[in-house]
């Protein structure tokens, strides 16, 4: 089997380690009844208005999610999606996650930005870590999103995902704003790639970063490593270029002082082999 052959195969095994560990109920939208994804509330209202509804646009499968303003008489109506189980208060995990994402489009009208979330609560609804993020750029092909959880409590009981989109000024929100949102996914930024090759990043070091922080990885044999440093629009705003190094754990100084606050990915490039890691800036 040549390189790209093995690097297809691990991408393939890579996506079905991801929804294997997935708690997300339908998150790929395949599954509809009565006009909504199942295990999803919307503020659709049958007969009347439909801001959510089935697209087969979809980035995997057959369908996915798409959110439109809508008309409602005098006013304009965002779209709103949120998972939740048949009491409407989110579904299960039993565990804290430190990575949610999703794949978008996103076409912007005005001065709106598409809005996703996700918030894990305790079984009292006390909130204990959340994920979210204003996407301001539009998007015509499917992208991307890694979003990293900030966790301040424990014992997760019950986690929440949301998608809609605001006016960033607060002007009424113009028709023709819209997305479509498909394969989303909760998961600890442990992927194949690590299991496999034992290449991996372990952490960054504080994340949130403030000026600088530490790049903790892995390395199984000698190799040229590269990190990319990708900001939510998938532009590489920062790249650390090392040669030939040794097997092990290593740590490096990573100086952030430059970049905008936000949220970014670390990618670590090892030849055929690819590993995500999010993380923050906030100064």
């Amino acid at each position: 089997m040549n390189k790209t052959s093995k690097f297809l195969l691990l991408i393939l095994v890579t996506g079905k380690f991801a929804f294997a560990q997935n708690p997300v109920p339908n998150p790929g939208f395949e599954n509809w009844a009565g006009g909504n994804p199942v295990s999803w509330s919307t503020n659709n209202v049958a007969t009347v208005y439909l801001p959510i509804t089935q697209t087969s646009v979809a980035h995997s499968g057959a369908l996915a999610a798409q959110g439109d303003v809508v008309q409602v008489s005098t006013v304009t109506l965002a779209p709103f999606l949120s998972s939740t189980d048949i009491t409407g208060q989110g579904f299960p995990v039993t565990q804290l996650y430190t990575n949610f994402s999703f794949y978008y489009k996103f076409t912007q009208v005005g001065t709106v930005a598409f809005v996703p979330s996700a918030a894990i609560f305790q079984s009292n609804g006390a909130l204990i870590s959340a994920a979210s993020q204003n996407i301001n750029t539009p998007s015509s092909s499917f992208t991307l999103v890694n979003l990293p959880f900030y966790t301040f409590g424990i014992n997760p009981a019950k986690c929440q995902i949301a998608f809609t989109i605001n006016d960033t000024i607060g002007n009424p929100i113009a028709l023709g704003n819209s997305f479509v949102v498909d394969d989303v996914v909760l998961s600890n930024g442990v992927g194949v790639e690590e299991t496999l090759n034992q290449i991996s990043i372990s952490k960054v070091l504080p994340n949130p970063v403030n000026q600088s922080a530490f790049i903790y990885y892995s390395l199984p044999e000698k190799a040229d490593v590269k990190f990319d440093i990708v900001n939510v629009t998938g532009q590489t705003v920062h790249q650390i270029v090392l040669n030939n190094e040794i097997p092990g754990s290593h740590k490096i100084d990573f100086n952030a002082s430059q970049l905008p606050a936000g949220f970014y990915n670390l990618i670590m490039n090892v030849g055929y082999s690819i590993v995500n890691f999010p993380f923050a800036v906030s100064h």
